[in-house]
């Protein structure tokens, strides 16, 4: 394979999460493997300077009885290793024969080198990832997720000021020591709104847009310039579709919306984007202390019936998902899920910005005003 890396300005993300199970964040075992240390076996990450731009990468190499094996991951594709060669201190990962190729110094748990595209040289550095033991109990898995985000998350991370990156370092602190009162969900929401202490809204955790591991409730909304509207739900809930949500378990709906806020950075109406996911997590507003429970959520209605009334809403199950979900698609009744109604699903004629979500570019000629809309 003959690979060509074209280097590109890295967007800087945090898709840290995995949900306080038995690893968490951490890969196992950081310690008692005796020879490990001195293997080049497992997992390394860092970066190598492009001619714009740092790109992050990570490298994963096994050994076993036939030989090397593992990958290479950068700018989103992955390479497969070929063959790895060590030499006197050092070692030569080949990726492409003749192309594609890393040759670095070992260093402890470091790897500093190049990487080698053709007769191009990149300034290269990894880091061993650490391999932490399997956690006795709930509060010691939180903490090795805590762990990395404060090393590996923040040693990748340019998005915080020297004092963000203090506040950062402190607001982990003080979680460190509450894991055993806090709530999943609660630890969930401290753990994002730390993320997002650097103001950039492109640096997250990843929990219900670009993956899904929170669950979601059967109704899908949206902020329209007089409130926030139910657009969608599942066949149980239609009698909910068109109403206006004044307030979730008691809490007035922009209140709520503000509470939960600072799980991502951004300007107000990304602030309001994001909203729509978090106001139908079931964790999501638990954890920021708008409702009391889990399981249920009481939401308070008005404008789709002859008065106000109040409805019971139970969460769906999680299915995580790795693809993205994008709030807007729910605007339109184009965008189809089975077993889902939509509040204009009865209406023809509609408008163009909602005929085909599916499509990320699209155009139509509109003869009798001579437009062409894009």
């Amino acid at each position: 394979m003959n690979t060509k890396i074209t280097v590109v300005p890295r967007m800087l993300l945090a898709a840290f999460l995995l949900m306080g199970g038995p690893a968490g964040l951490a890969a196992q075992d950081v310690s008692g493997r005796g020879s490990a240390k001195d293997s080049l076996d497992g997992t390394w990450e860092g970066e190598f300077e492009g001619p714009r731009a740092p790109v992050f990468v990570t490298l994963h190499l096994n050994r076993d009885r036939t030989g090397w094996t593992g990958s290479i991951v950068v700018l989103g594709r992955t390479i497969p290793v070929h063959d790895v060669v060590p030499g006197d201190g050092g070692v030569t990962v080949v990726l492409t024969p003749g192309r594609l190729e890393i040759e670095a110094e070992r260093r402890g748990d470091r790897l500093v080198g190049v990487l080698r595209d053709g007769e191009e040289r990149f300034p290269l550095a990894l880091v061993r990832v650490p391999r932490y033991p399997q956690p006795a109990n709930r509060a010691e898995a939180w903490r090795q997720d805590l762990d990395a985000l404060a090393s590996r998350f923040l040693r990748a991370d340019r998005s915080f000021t020297p004092a963000e990156r203090a506040l950062f370092l402190d607001r982990i602190e003080d979680l460190r020591g509450s894991v055993e009162a806090l709530s999943d969900p609660e630890i969930i929401m401290r753990m994002a709104s730390a993320v997002a202490l650097s103001g950039n809204a492109h640096t997250r955790l990843y929990l219900l847009r670009n993956r899904t591991e929170l669950r979601r409730l059967p109704v899908r909304i949206w902020w329209f310039s007089d409130g926030l509207y139910v657009v969608r739900t599942t066949a149980e809930y239609r009698d909910l579709l068109g109403c206006r949500i004044d307030a979730i378990a008691g809490v007035d709906a922009r209140d709520a919306r503000d509470r939960v806020a600072p799980a991502y950075a951004g300007n107000a109406s990304w602030t309001d984007y994001m909203s729509a996911y978090l106001l139908t997590s079931p964790e999501a507003l638990y954890g920021f202390h708008i409702t009391p429970e889990l399981e249920s959520v009481e939401l308070h209605l008005s404008q789709c019936r002859a008065r106000p009334f109040r409805a019971e809403v139970e969460p769906l199950p999680l299915v995580r998902r790795q693809t993205p979900v994008e709030a807007w698609w729910d605007l339109s009744p184009a965008h189809r899920d089975d077993g889902w109604t939509h509040a204009l699903e009865s209406v023809g004629g509609l408008p163009l910005y909602l005929r085909h979500p599916e499509r990320h570019y699209w155009f139509e000629h509109l003869p009798n005003d001579d437009i062409l809309y894009v």
